[in-house]
Parts: structure tokens; C-alpha cells; sequence
């Protein structure tokens, strides 16, 4: 497979936005899956607590390039 720049660049933010959720004590990360379309950020799979699917949200968004997220994380 021939990875472009833009390619890099987003594969890029998905592993960002993850080492981010890994990173936040407030977050169980294993129970989350991250995709992105475009630079918008995608998060589900399933939340502890609605405490930390709002740390969520907030770790995601806090990386740098992601323009929103859309969290569909179930508690």
C-alpha cells in the first residue's frame, strides 16, 4: 500500500487522539474504538460512567488537528 502525506497526517491523528484517551485517567480506553473521517473524530464502544465519556470527549478534542468529535460512547 502507497501512504500519501494526507494519509500519514490523519492515521496520524487517529493514533494522537488515542494515546490521548490512554494518557487521561478519567478514561477506559480499552473500551473505545476511534475512527475519524476527515478531521472529525468518532468515538464508540462503551463508557463507566458518564464522567468518563465526557473525559473523553475532552481528552479527544484537546488533540491538536481534530476539528470535532462525535461521541457515540454508550454508559
Amino acid at each position: 500500500m502507497e501512504y500519501t502525506r494526507a494519509t500519514m497526517d490523519e492515521t496520524d491523528l487517529v493514533e494522537q487522539v488515542e494515546e490521548a484517551l490512554l494518557e487521561d485517567e478519567g478514561v477506559q480506553d480499552h473500551l473505545i474504538t476511534v475512527t475519524r473521517e476527515g478531521r472529525i473524530i468518532y468515538l464508540r464502544g462503551r463508557a463507566t460512567s458518564p464522567q468518563a465519556r465526557d473525559a473523553a470527549t475532552r481528552a479527544a478534542a484537546q488533540v491538536p488537528g481534530v476539528h470535532a468529535v462525535v461521541n457515540e460512547l454508550e454508559v
